[in-house]
């Protein structure tokens, strides 16, 4: 099976405060692996801000659809991810990925992937 994950890809800063510090952001890595789909979630906020982030996983084929939600709490800059998930896309099948980042100053940071099955 291989996935096309050239489909649908945005990152981008979604500031509702007046101003958005420009080393706060999220991203997500995404890797076809014997036809599953790696996901990890990467945030960075300003040190010595914490902050939370929600990524929120949906899965939609033939046979249905199903969400998977993760929360936690971010602590500054890391290289370590927050999230590393594994979903299977059978073929014409989309999987959507959103991961929302907040930091202590309550601007939200947006990165957004779809993976269709083909």
């Amino acid at each position: 099976m291989k996935l096309i994950s050239a489909v649908f890809s945005l990152v981008f800063p979604i500031a509702l405060s007046a101003s958005a510090d420009e080393a706060d952001k999220a991203w997500l890595e995404l890797k076809n692996e014997n036809g599953s789909v790696q996901v990890q979630a990467f945030a960075e906020i300003a040190v010595p801000e914490n902050g939370s982030y929600e990524l929120v996983a949906t899965k939609k084929g033939k046979s249905g659809s199903s969400v998977s939600k993760q929360a936690g709490t971010i602590s500054g800059a890391s290289d370590q991810p927050l999230s590393v998930s594994r979903f299977s896309v059978e073929e014409g099948a989309m999987l959507e990925v959103i991961l929302k980042v907040t930091n202590a100053a309550g601007e939200v940071f947006e990165a957004k992937e779809l993976f269709v099955g083909e």
